[in-house]
């Protein structure tokens, strides 16, 4: 149990400062016509936050299970941000790995938007 407070509060840290100073997140705050719209946003997105951070806390632990399970499958000199890519395409059929790959470009435009947006206001 001690696991899930460390991750609860140090998940709060992490996001404070894109919450607070992002400046997508803060457009979207002024922009909300009601102060009380823009508390129902927030509280919205920090409970919506705890599942997706215990999903990827999980998605770390199983790959750990799994390599510790099957260390012949896992180059030893990869680095640690490489671990998932290379369950992906090593593990994963080919139809699911491409899915995974097409969510990312389908996400890419989304998360780069409002930096481009920034740019444009000259800051």
């Amino acid at each position: 149990m001690a696991t899930g407070w460390v991750i609860l509060i140090g998940n709060l840290f992490i996001t404070l400062s894109s919450y607070t100073a992002g400046q997508d997140v803060v457009q979207r705050y002024i922009s909300t016509p009601t102060a009380r719209q823009v508390a129902r946003a927030i509280w919205t997105n920090a409970i919506m936050v705890i599942p997706s951070t215990m999903l990827f806390f999980a998605v770390g632990t199983a790959l750990y299970a799994f390599y510790k399970l099957n260390p012949g499958n896992l180059d030893p000199t990869l680095q640690n941000d490489a671990v998932f890519p290379q369950f992906i395409v090593n593990e994963w059929p080919a139809g699911l790995g491409g899915l995974v790959v097409a969510g990312i470009f389908a996400a890419a435009p989304a998360h780069e938007q409002p930096q481009q947006h920034r740019h444009r206001l000259g800051e």
